[in-house]
C-alpha cells in the first residue's frame, strides 16, 4: 500500500494521464487484493468496513478480465479502498508486530501508523485522507 500511495503523490486521479503509472498502481492494487484473500477470517470479522469480497473481485478482475482494468478502476479503488486499508494496517499492525516479536516501533512499521489520519467514512473524508498524503509527499 504505501507504495501506491507513493507512486501517486497524494493523488489517485495523477494515474489517469501515465499509463505506465496506471499499471503500477493496477499492479499494487492486484497484490492488496491477493493478500487479503489469504487473511484469516477473524481479522476480516474484525474490520466490517472493508469490502473484502469488492478486494477479491478487484483481484480476479485484474487476473482474469485484465483488459478492463484501466488507469480510471485505478483511481476510483484507491481513492476510497485505501485510505481505509491504511486505516485497517494501522490498527492491527501493533498487535501483529509483537506477536511476531518484532518491534512495533521499528521504522518498517511506522509509515502505514502515520499516514492513517482519519479513516474516511465519506468520499469527502476520503479526499481529505488524499490530501494530507499529498501534503507528506
Amino acid at each position: 500500500m504505501r507504495a501506491a500511495v507513493e507512486d501517486v503523490h497524494g493523488d489517485p486521479g495523477s494515474v489517469a494521464g501515465d499509463r505506465v503509472l496506471a499499471r503500477a498502481v493496477l499492479y499494487d492494487l492486484h497484490v492488496i487484493g491477493e493478500a487479503c484473500s489469504m487473511l484469516p477470517e477473524e481479522l476480516r470479522a474484525r474490520h466490517p468496513e472493508v469490502d473484502w469480497k469488492g478486494w477479491k473481485d478487484f483481484r480476479n478482475l485484474t487476473t482474469h478480465v485484465y483488459w478492463r482494468a484501466d488507469a480510471t478502476i485505478a483511481a476510483e479503488a484507491m481513492e476510497r479502498a485505501i485510505p481505509i486499508m491504511v486505516a485497517v494496517v494501522a490498527a492491527e499492525l501493533p498487535a501483529a508486530a509483537r506477536d511476531a516479536g518484532v518491534d512495533s516501533t521499528a521504522t518498517e512499521l511506522s509509515w502505514s501508523l502515520t499516514a492513517v489520519g482519519d479513516q474516511p467514512g465519506t468520499d469527502e473524508e476520503a479526499q481529505s485522507w488524499w490530501s494530507l498524503q499529498r501534503r507528506a509527499h
